[in-house]
């Protein structure tokens, strides 16, 4: 198609806006996909619980694979799987040898007889350890007890991607029979040598049912306020949710919410191919600054002339990437795309691009996995994958408004410079490893919360990390890796609380302290703890306590009270030589007293006009503490 009307849209983003299509200033619309469905039947959501309960089932179990199939040759070895499964605590595992050319793979005899005529479609897990060529096997619905007289035939399309979860949604077209009572896997071509799994088959309505709830459906409250969720299985009125497509039921982490009983709703995506390709979508041209190319979804469904909601893809089993951004594409803005159950949902690595009210779910790797430099997220929503929400690397990333519940590894992974996360409100919470980790450079932090992450808020291996107005819920808010380089965690007005600093280092905490401990009653004093016998003289717990504009050959004169409340700990004000001419070596004073504070005072000439620091040092013990407060600082006329 041209793309130049709703009547001739181009079907995909890659093949349809080619360079040659496409020009700086071009805005790109993109259909909405269907609109959230109610299921008829109400949920309950339990807060941190991986199961959903309906009022009522939607769906027909099959066969929740918990026994093991009979095998239909001598050259196929049925066993269960208990390590790799989706659903209860086995899937099927069917070994089949290279003698094996076709016919029945193996079969279930189901426990009672089924009437399936109110449903059209069946959904299943399917995984093997090798690709899958198309027109290989088929699930046969049989009314005899041995699959072997099927009544509803289904053809498994190919499926590349050895080793990851497909979950697959067959449509019969028609309603499925009344009388079922085997269901098999037959090979209609030589499978060669290879292992499949199987796992929690279920009978679907007609897929243009409001209630045809699938495992490629996603569940939620439709509130707008909260996220709808990947479907790990489906067994009855029982709804477990997933995170990526090899996520076992022990793995997943589950809903972060209201727990609350309320009608369910679904909604489906445009599916991409159950084929794994290293990307389903691709940007293919450049904007320039002054004119951008935009990609928008979630416009109407009738003419497109309305933006109604949101464009969501599916890439069924956990491989490729949903949408990507080679290295050299610039000025590209994105909007309203949801890209699930691929490997990562977006890869960033051009230039200048803007992302904003974007989402990634249920992917085996990363949410959004941002490479490149200067780039924005704006309102990125990013939940249930199996490592981290959003990764940022190399350049300078700023993400506002973030979202990042229930990943298996952290919310926010920063392994770059120059990170910023702004804006009125990120949230961070139940995730199975940190809210966010600094493992490398410098991140800003903004109005982040917390909760229920679960080693901890915060990690950090890097230097020069500043949070401010963070509410930090877990009882770890800061882990700090020690490896003698100071990396550290700047927390300002922590818990909103204004006044309430916190610096946490590896092997010490510094606080802003407001109480008794003060020497008078204003302001607040620098209260320092070491916590680590790794702090030192060689390796002190050590802050910046003020900057002194100095002129050349004028007596500079430094005093500044400090107490301790132990001898075991040592702790002194220094000025470190070589910061100005004239002071070439360091110039410190300590305290001598225990539960008083003393007054700490030195004197200085430089010889040149500049600028130094004071620093306030600290060490000894894990359990003792000092005191900075009330300083004075002059130089002669």
């Amino acid at each position: 198609n041209v793309g130049t009307s709703f009547a001739t849209a181009w079907k995909t983003i890659t093949s349809g806006a080619t360079a040659a299509r496409i020009a700086p200033g071009d805005f790109i619309r993109i259909m909405a996909s269907p609109p959230p469905t109610s299921l008829g039947v109400t949920g309950t959501w339990v807060n941190l619980s991986s199961t959903i309960i309906l009022s009522s089932a939607v769906n027909q179990l099959i066969d929740d694979c918990e026994t093991a199939w009979t095998a239909g040759s001598v050259d196929v070895t049925s066993t269960l799987n208990a390590t790799n499964f989706k659903a209860g605590s086995n899937a099927v595992s069917l070994a089949i040898a290279a003698a094996f050319t076709t016919g029945i793979v193996a079969y279930r005899t189901l426990p009672a007889t089924l009437d399936l005529s109110t449903y059209e479609q069946i959904t299943f897990w399917i995984r093997a350890n090798a690709n899958i060529p198309g027109s290989t096997f088929q699930i046969h619905l049989c009314s005899d007890n041995f699959g072997a007289v099927p009544v509803n035939t289904f053809n498994v399309p190919a499926i590349t991607g050895a080793n990851l979860y497909c979950a697959l949604t067959l449509n019969n077209g028609a309603p499925l029979n009344a009388t079922i009572n085997s269901i098999a896997l037959v090979a209609i071509a030589d499978p060669g040598t290879i292992t499949v799994l199987l796992d929690n088959f279920n009978a679907v309505k007609a897929k243009s049912s409001s209630d045809s709830l699938s495992l490629n459906s996603f569940i939620g409250k439709n509130t707008g306020s909260e996220e709808f969720l990947p479907i790990q299985s489906i067994n009855g009125t029982t709804i477990r949710l997933d995170n990526g497509v090899n996520t076992t039921p022990a793995q997943a982490r589950g809903y972060y919410g209201v727990s609350e009983t309320v009608t369910a709703y679904k909604r489906e995506c445009f599916p991409k191919a159950t084929i794994n390709t290293s990307t389903f979508e691709q940007i293919q041209d450049n904007g320039t600054e002054a004119l951008p190319i935009t990609f928008s979804g979630g416009w109407n469904r009738v003419d497109m002339s309305t933006q109604v909601d949101e464009s969501w893809y599916v890439a069924f089993n956990g491989g490729g990437v949903g949408l990507n951004f080679p290295g050299g594409r610039m000025f590209v803005n994105v909007e309203k795309l949801v890209f699930n159950r691929a490997d990562t949902g977006f890869t960033i690595s051009g230039n200048n691009i803007i992302i904003t009210d974007c989402r990634a779910f249920a992917n085996s790797n990363n949410g959004f996995n941002v490479a490149g430099g200067n780039n924005f997220l704006v309102n990125p929503h990013s939940h249930h994958n199996t490592t981290n929400g959003i990764s940022m690397g190399f350049g300078q990333i700023t993400i506002s408004n973030v979202s990042c519940f229930s990943n298996r590894a952290a919310g926010v992974l920063n392994n770059n410079q120059n990170q910023y996360v702004f804006g009125t409100l990120n949230e961070c919470r139940n995730n199975g490893t940190f809210g966010i980790v600094c493992n490398f450079g410098n991140i800003q932090v903004r109005n982040l919360i917390t909760s229920n992450n679960v080693t901890g808020a915060v990690q950090t291996a890097s230097v020069f990390n500043l949070f401010k107005n963070c509410i930090l819920n877990e009882a770890i808010e800061v882990q700090v890796q020690s490896n003698f380089q100071n990396w550290s965690i700047n927390s300002h007005d922590n818990d909103d609380v204004t006044g309430n600093h916190i610096y946490t280092s590896d092997g010490g905490v510094i606080r802003s302290d407001t109480g008794a401990d003060r020497r008078i009653p204003q302001g607040f004093a620098w209260k320092f703890s070491p916590t680590s016998t790794n702090r030192s003289s060689m390796y002190p717990l050590e802050m910046i306590l003020a900057r002194i504009a100095c002129r050349a050959n004028k007596l500079v004169t430094v005093q500044q009270y400090a107490k301790r409340d132990n001898a075991g700990i040592t702790a002194r004000l220094i000025l470190k030589g070589g910061q100005i001419d004239g002071v070439p070596n360091d110039v410190l004073a300590s305290v001598t007293s225990v539960g008083s504070y003393d007054l700490l005072s030195f004197t200085f000439t430089p010889t040149e006009d500049g600028v130094v620091e004071l620093t306030g040092q600290a060490w000894g013990g894990t359990t003792f503490n000092a005191w900075f407060h009330d300083s004075n600082y002059r130089q002669a006329l």
